[in-house]
């Protein structure tokens, strides 16, 4: 879930997930690194194309 460009942290889960497409690594001096869904999310802009995969079967 896209929240927000970079590292964005949600109390309603005690701050574990981060929602974002820049990690922001916070032991390292804040450095900022892309994560795997700004390389989909770049795909996406770019081809502007979305395909989804339904699966039947219901979990």
């Amino acid at each position: 879930m896209l929240w927000a460009f970079t590292d964005n942290v949600s109390p309603m889960n005690a701050f574990k997930n981060r929602y974002g497409l820049i990690e922001i690594d916070l032991a390292d001096n804040r450095a900022r690194r892309p994560k795997k869904s700004a390389s989909w999310f770049r795909q996406l802009r770019d081809e502007r194309v979305l395909t989804l995969t339904i699966d039947d079967e219901w979990k």
